[in-house]
């Protein structure tokens, strides 16, 4: 691996928390990850969204997931 391509926010904290998803991605600059704070706070629950800033090399996704479906499926 060369470095990140994607940083992906999913299942309950990662798609619905975005105090947690900006914590992370705090002082990660030196990885390329620059997340936008406006997308992120009005990223709307339970949809795909794009949470990358203008100038971050690495895109950052909040993918929504049914976690009770895939335990069900195991």
């Amino acid at each position: 691996m060369n470095g990140v391509d994607v940083l992906v926010f999913t299942a309950g904290i990662g798609e619905n928390d975005r105090v947690v998803r900006e914590r992370i991605c705090r002082d990660m600059d030196f990885l390329g990850i620059q997340v936008d704070t406006e997308k992120n706070s009005t990223a709307e629950r339970g949809a795909f969204c794009d949470i990358t800033a203008p100038d971050s090399r690495v895109t950052i996704l909040s993918i929504p997931t049914d976690e009770e479906w895939m335990i069900a499926k195991e």
